[in-house]
Protein backbone atom coordinates (compact mmCIF):
# COMPACT_ATOMS: atom_id res chain seq x y z
CA UNK A 1 0.00 0.00 0.00
CA UNK A 2 1.11 3.50 -1.06
CA UNK A 3 1.87 5.40 2.28
CA UNK A 4 0.46 9.22 2.15
CA UNK A 5 3.54 11.49 0.87
CA UNK A 6 2.46 14.41 2.71
CA UNK A 7 0.51 14.98 5.90
CA UNK A 8 -2.36 17.38 5.51
CA UNK A 9 -2.87 20.79 7.43
CA UNK A 10 -6.52 22.24 6.96
CA UNK A 11 -6.98 25.16 4.96
CA UNK A 12 -10.38 26.91 3.14
CA UNK A 13 -9.97 26.18 -0.45
CA UNK A 14 -11.56 28.42 -3.32
CA UNK A 15 -15.49 28.03 -2.98
CA UNK A 16 -15.34 26.53 0.31
CA UNK A 17 -14.12 23.59 -0.39
CA UNK A 18 -11.13 21.80 1.84
CA UNK A 19 -8.32 21.88 1.29
CA UNK A 20 -4.66 20.90 3.06
CA UNK A 21 -1.56 22.40 2.97
CA UNK A 22 1.19 19.92 2.90
CA UNK A 23 3.98 19.49 4.84
CA UNK A 24 6.61 16.70 5.62
CA UNK A 25 5.31 13.50 7.58
CA UNK A 26 7.22 12.98 10.81
CA UNK A 27 6.81 8.90 10.19
CA UNK A 28 5.35 6.59 7.88
CA UNK A 29 1.49 8.05 7.82
CA UNK A 30 -1.58 5.60 6.65
CA UNK A 31 -3.91 8.16 6.05
CA UNK A 32 -4.42 9.36 1.93
CA UNK A 33 -6.84 11.56 -0.18
CA UNK A 34 -8.97 9.64 -2.45
CA UNK A 35 -10.10 11.35 -6.01
CA UNK A 36 -13.03 12.73 -3.99
CA UNK A 37 -10.72 14.48 -1.76
CA UNK A 38 -11.60 12.65 1.33
CA UNK A 39 -9.01 11.48 3.77
CA UNK A 40 -9.20 7.44 4.00
CA UNK A 41 -7.03 5.27 6.44
CA UNK A 42 -4.77 2.27 5.55
CA UNK A 43 -5.63 2.35 1.97
CA UNK A 44 -9.96 1.32 2.82
CA UNK A 45 -13.00 3.39 2.51
CA UNK A 46 -12.80 4.06 6.36
CA UNK A 47 -12.18 7.81 6.70
CA UNK A 48 -10.23 9.39 8.77
CA UNK A 49 -13.06 11.29 10.78
CA UNK A 50 -14.25 7.74 11.54
CA UNK A 51 -11.22 6.52 13.23
CA UNK A 52 -10.61 10.04 15.21
CA UNK A 53 -14.42 9.92 16.25
CA UNK A 54 -14.08 6.55 17.49
CA UNK A 55 -11.43 7.47 19.52
CA UNK A 56 -13.06 10.53 20.69
CA UNK A 57 -15.91 8.30 21.94
CA UNK A 58 -13.12 6.41 23.95
CA UNK A 59 -13.06 3.57 21.52
CA UNK A 60 -9.72 1.32 22.05
CA UNK A 61 -7.72 1.11 18.71
CA UNK A 62 -8.21 -2.65 19.49
CA UNK A 63 -12.12 -1.89 19.36
CA UNK A 64 -11.29 0.17 16.38
CA UNK A 65 -9.74 -1.91 14.35
CA UNK A 66 -12.60 -5.08 14.88
CA UNK A 67 -15.34 -2.70 14.26
CA UNK A 68 -13.78 -1.80 11.10
CA UNK A 69 -12.19 -5.28 9.76
CA UNK A 70 -10.36 -3.97 6.93
CA UNK A 71 -8.29 -1.29 9.01
CA UNK A 72 -4.89 -2.79 10.26
CA UNK A 73 -4.00 -2.46 13.76
CA UNK A 74 -0.81 -0.46 13.01
CA UNK A 75 -2.61 1.62 10.96
CA UNK A 76 -5.04 2.72 13.69
CA UNK A 77 -2.66 3.31 16.08
CA UNK A 78 -0.76 5.34 13.51
CA UNK A 79 -3.51 7.72 12.55
CA UNK A 80 -4.35 8.17 16.33
CA UNK A 81 -0.75 9.44 16.65
CA UNK A 82 -1.08 11.21 13.77
CA UNK A 83 -4.09 12.83 15.09
CA UNK A 84 -1.94 13.59 18.67
CA UNK A 85 0.50 14.90 16.48
CA UNK A 86 -1.67 17.28 14.44
CA UNK A 87 -4.71 17.76 16.70
CA UNK A 88 -5.69 21.72 16.09
CA UNK A 89 -4.85 20.72 12.28
CA UNK A 90 -7.22 17.81 12.17
CA UNK A 91 -10.34 18.92 14.65
CA UNK A 92 -9.96 22.40 12.35
CA UNK A 93 -10.78 19.78 8.76
CA UNK A 94 -13.16 17.57 11.52
CA UNK A 95 -15.14 21.49 12.19
CA UNK A 96 -15.30 21.94 8.26
CA UNK A 97 -16.67 18.40 7.27
CA UNK A 98 -19.40 18.83 9.65
CA UNK A 99 -20.19 22.21 9.62
CA UNK A 100 -20.43 21.10 5.64
CA UNK A 101 -22.72 18.01 6.54
CA UNK A 102 -25.17 20.44 8.35
CA UNK A 103 -25.27 22.51 5.32
CA UNK A 104 -26.43 19.65 3.29
CA UNK A 105 -28.46 18.64 5.59
CA UNK A 106 -30.48 22.24 5.78
CA UNK A 107 -30.39 22.10 2.18
CA UNK A 108 -31.77 18.75 2.24
CA UNK A 109 -34.54 19.92 4.58
CA UNK A 110 -35.54 23.03 2.88
CA UNK A 111 -35.77 20.96 -0.14
CA UNK A 112 -37.62 18.27 1.58
CA UNK A 113 -40.28 20.72 2.84
CA UNK A 114 -40.57 22.87 -0.09
CA UNK A 115 -41.69 19.39 -1.78
CA UNK A 116 -44.21 18.58 0.90
CA UNK A 117 -46.03 22.76 0.48
CA UNK A 118 -45.78 21.74 -3.33
CA UNK A 119 -47.80 18.59 -2.98
CA UNK A 120 -50.28 20.27 -0.84
CA UNK A 121 -50.80 22.88 -2.84
CA UNK A 122 -51.62 20.68 -6.04
CA UNK A 123 -53.79 18.29 -4.11
CA UNK A 124 -55.65 21.28 -2.58
CA UNK A 125 -56.15 22.52 -6.69
CA UNK A 126 -57.37 19.34 -7.33
CA UNK A 127 -59.94 19.12 -4.77
CA UNK A 128 -61.33 22.54 -6.23
CA UNK A 129 -60.95 21.34 -9.37
CA UNK A 130 -63.25 17.97 -8.82
CA UNK A 131 -65.77 19.96 -6.34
Amino acid sequence: MARAARTPKAAEGSAGRLRFVAHAPPFDTPIAWDADGNIRVGGTRVTLSVVIGAHKRGDSPEDISRNFDTLDLADVYATIAYYLRHKEEVDGYLSQLEAQAEETLTLIEAHALQKAARQRMQARIAARGHA
